[in-house]
């Protein structure tokens, strides 16, 4: 389950760094959608926010936390299936306001998405946070198989 979690927060943290989806339209007019909001570059130009985007940073911010927060609570396995379950949600939550604000950039600038290795990251931090709850319930359930042959 560490490992799963690790994994879970080595690839939020990856968002951190650089873009997250990158869009074009036929005005070569860039766009770029970063954990602080949406960029917007004109004509090569600088790129400038004209969009910031609170949910989708806290969301980002608390998948690495709650997840860390996870692995350090291994002594207590219900409050650590609850974490990894606040997990599952939040990534669920990221895939889909990430998913949202794709199609209002789309609808609203009229671009297309660029498709990139990004795109998979979210589903595979659902997987990995997925994973580490099978794991978690799993040793939960060895335990309680021993304590009853007690």
């Amino acid at each position: 389950q560490s490992v799963y979690l690790s994994f879970t927060i080595l690839l939020t943290l990856s968002f951190f760094q650089g873009t997250i989806f990158s869009f074009t339209d036929k005005s070569v007019k860039a766009i770029k959608l970063v954990y602080e909001g949406v960029l917007v570059n004109s004509s090569g130009q600088d790129f400038v926010q004209v969009e910031k985007i609170w949910l989708l940073s806290v969301i980002l911010i608390l998948i690495p936390l709650v997840s860390l927060l996870t692995i350090l609570i291994f002594r207590n396995r219900k409050i650590q299936l609850f974490l990894s379950l606040s997990v599952i949600i939040l990534s669920a939550a990221l895939i889909l306001t990430l998913s949202w604000y794709i199609f209002k950039i789309v609808d609203k600038y009229m671009t297309d998405i660029i498709p990139g290795f990004r795109m998979a990251v979210p589903i595979l931090i659902l997987i990995f946070s997925i994973l580490a709850y099978r794991g978690i319930r799993k040793d939960d359930r060895l335990i309680k198989s021993y304590d009853r042959l007690r």
